[in-house]
């Protein structure tokens, strides 16, 4: 299983994820449902609202606590509608924290969420693409955009991608909850 959920910017895709994720898991719910067993990955998340109400976007490793560095930055807000992207980030943290999910055998990879930041990235690339072709099931979280990167990774061999919507995206997780229990992940 490689499936991925992509749709509209706050439409519910990790929230989806999050709760196919716990379903069964005895997780107490946190956020990025990091206690959720066999499960390794990154994730991205927003940082504390600055001033200007703006919020820097980070990445992690699946179930670590949140970092505000510049080893996690990501993207950085400079206003509104302004922002300044550090692809090294994906290069050396993002590419690192996929080689060593690889290297634990999880039972399953998650990736959430992948976008136009690391078109670029020859090594962070290198990494999904290894986690793609590996046998181990993946979920992940894909931006609604055009780039070569999320067109390759759509394409790939295997990966299915469902769209979520306004009007699906509450029956979603049991779908997702489904394909784990048929690619026999244990929560």
């Amino acid at each position: 299983m490689k499936l991925f959920l992509t749709g509209d910017i706050q439409i519910g895709k990790t929230t989806a994820l999050n709760k196919a994720l716990r379903s069964g898991s005895g997780s107490g719910g946190s956020s990025d449902c990091g206690d959720c067993g066999g499960v390794a990955g990154l994730v991205t998340y927003g940082g504390p609202a600055k001033a200007d109400g703006t919020r820097d976007v980070y990445l992690k490793a699946w179930g670590a606590p949140d970092a505000y560095d510049d080893d996690h930055r990501i993207c950085e807000r400079l206003s509104p509608s302004g922002r300044k992207a550090y692809p090294e980030v994906f290069e050396t943290t993002g590419a690192a924290i996929l080689r060593e999910a690889l290297a634990a055998k999880p039972e399953l990879i998650v990736l959430d969420e992948l976008g136009v930041f690391e078109e670029n990235c020859a090594a962070f690339k290198a990494a999904v693409f290894e986690c793609l072709s590996s046998s181990i099931p993946v979920l992940g979280v894909l931006k609604k955009a055009a780039s070569g990167f999320l067109d390759e990774v759509r394409e790939a061999a295997g990966v299915e991608v469902l769209e979520v919507t306004r009007e699906n995206r509450d029956s979603v997780a049991l779908l997702i909850a489904d394909k784990l229990q048929a690619s026999h992940f244990r929560r």
